[in-house]
Formats: C-alpha cells, sequence, structure tokens
C-alpha cells in the first residue's frame, strides 16, 4: 500500500486504484552464472547467523535494546525511556510468546523477519506483526503500552491502505496540542486525544474524514497551520513535511 510520502494519494487523485502487469516473454542473461550462485551461496551462511533475531522476533525486536539505549520516542517524543516492564508489554519477545501464529517471507527470503499474529479475543486472525516502526507510532508515541491494540491498530491500518507512521506521530502530535490547550475550539471534544489511548478509532475517522479526523486527514504539519496557536509548530516532530519514523532525532546524530 502507498501509505507514506504520498505516492497513495496521488494515485487516488487519478482514480488508479491499482497497478498489474501481465508476464511478458524476456528472460534476463546472467553474464556469469557460476560467479552469482557461489555469492548467493556463499552469503546464506553468514546471513542466517547475522540475523538469528530478526528470524525469531521480526523487527519487534529493536523494542527493548532501543528502550535501554534511551532512544524510544515517547509522548510525542518527549521523553525516551520507560520502565523495562511497560517496554517488554509490547516487545518482540512478548509477541512471539503470544501473539505469533506463523513466520511469513518476502519471495524467495530465508530470514522469514514476517509474522502472522492472531488476538482471539478481538477476532484478529492472521494478521502482519506490528514491525518496529508501527510500534513506535502507534503504541510507545501515544504512551500506550497494551500489545493487543497495538495489533488490532496495525491490522485497521493495514486494510485501509493507512501509513502507521504517518497516521501515529499524526495523532501524538494533536495529543500534545490538545494536553497544552492549543487546539482550536470547534476541534471535535469527544474524539480520544488523550495519551495512552490507542489509536484505532481515531484510524477510522480520519480514514472517514468524520470529525477530527477531516483535520487530521492532511498530517500533522497541514494540521499544525491550520491552528489558530503557532506555538503547536514547536510540537511536530518531522521535516519537510514529513513525520519522522522511529530514529530519534536526540540520540542518532544522523538523523539530527
Amino acid at each position: 500500500a502507498f501509505g507514506r510520502g504520498g505516492l497513495g494519494a496521488v494515485l487516488g487523485a487519478k482514480n488508479v486504484k491499482a497497478v498489474t502487469f501481465e508476464e511478458g516473454e524476456f528472460e534476463p542473461t546472467i553474464a556469469d552464472e557460476d560467479g552469482l550462485r557461489d555469492l548467493v551461496f556463499g552469503r546464506t551462511q553468514p546471513l542466517m547467523e547475522e540475523t538469528e533475531t530478526l528470524q525469531q522476533y521480526g523487527t519487534s525486536a529493536a523494542v527493548n535494546p532501543v528502550n535501554e539505549m534511551g532512544k524510544l520516542d515517547h509522548r510525542n517524543n518527549q521523553y525516551e525511556q520507560v520502565d523495562d516492564e511497560k517496554a517488554e508489554a509490547i516487545s518482540g519477545e512478548r509477541l512471539e510468546a503470544e501473539y505469533v501464529t506463523e513466520d511469513t517471507t518476502c519471495a524467495n527470503c530465508a530470514v522469514r523477519c514476517g509474522k502472522h499474529v492472531s488476538v482471539q479475543s478481538e477476532g484478529i486472525t492472521d494478521a502482519k506483526i506490528p514491525e518496529f516502526e508501527t510500534i513506535f507510532a502507534v503504541s510507545t508515541m501515544q504512551d500506550a503500552h497494551d500489545p493487543e491494540a497495538m495489533i488490532e491498530a496495525n491490522d485497521v491500518c493495514d486494510r485501509l491502505g493507512m501509513d502507521t507512521i504517518s497516521l501515529g506521530v499524526t495523532v501524538a502530535f494533536a495529543r500534545e496540542c490538545h494536553e497544552r490547550g492549543l487546539l482550536d475550539d470547534e476541534v471535535d471534544a469527544t474524539a480520544a486525544l488523550e495519551f495512552g489511548d490507542g489509536v484505532v478509532d481515531l484510524a477510522e475517522r480520519i480514514a472517514r474524514r468524520e470529525g477530527i479526523g477531516d483535520r487530521l486527514v492532511e498530517g500533522s504539519f497541514r494540521f499544525a497551520a491550520s491552528l489558530a496557536a503557532k506555538e503547536a509548530e514547536n510540537y511536530l516532530h518531522g521535516v519537510k513535511g514529513l513525520e519522522f519514523a522511529a530514529h530519534s532525532p536526540r540520540a542518532l546524530k544522523g538523523m539530527s
């Protein structure tokens, strides 16, 4: 799904729902077939040894170590570390132990870092495991640590074709503005704008452009520009109109 960077909006504006390709007759010619084979098989064992954690937990394995290093953005990046118990609740280890039902993989990849997860109480079966970026956006940036709510949010966004990163960061921005009293009076006061809440309700409002969803649908930068309180722009978490992913600009100099 072209959810991030605006490609989906461009295609939607052109009334393009999908692009398909017919199978052709072109067969690529390999210049050095033996060399390619040696390269592939020579790298397989080191690759598998270097990716054992990814194989077991997927990218969600990053939650605990990134939190320990003080790089896990929380509450719209107001702070970047929580106690171990909160991080553990949404970690790859917790997901693997209680929710993962099978490994999945991209075509011909031996690492198999993808997983399917199920939450029987919510009727969610064979959903995609939340990636580390999604855990950051829909959980830690919301100061929420409920693994089942996180899985549901990820599944809802996948079904809506919605990017979890921009969604979560935009919602976190709106929540901080609400917390600081910077929202306009006409902003829907019944919306779930308290930190600690999930994002499913807001994701669905955004998809339908209902209530505050009609304001948040444009992303955090345009939402900030629409507010009377220009101080709100101080709490944006992004650059050049695009929300940051899960890489702390305070802790990671390259991102800064």
